[in-house]
């Protein structure tokens, strides 16, 4: 949520929220792609000026196991 964009705004918890609630039904694979793109769609696309760091956990609500 720390990822600036060229103006110096955060990409911030609530649009990482909005994120989520669209592609929520995707794999974790597929979600990790995804904001990717976002990210570096958000920052200019010239890279990170940062480390990035994402811990993703994908449920299987059938048999319960993460």
């Amino acid at each position: 949520t720390e990822c600036a964009s060229q103006s110096g705004e955060l990409y911030g918890e609530e649009r990482f929220r909005a994120f989520l609630s669209r592609n929520f039904q995707s794999a974790s694979s597929d979600i990790l792609d995804t904001l990717r793109t976002e990210l570096e769609h958000w920052s200019g696309g010239e890279g990170f000026g940062d480390d990035v760091s994402v811990l993703a956990l994908e449920y299987d609500r059938v048999s319960g196991v993460a």
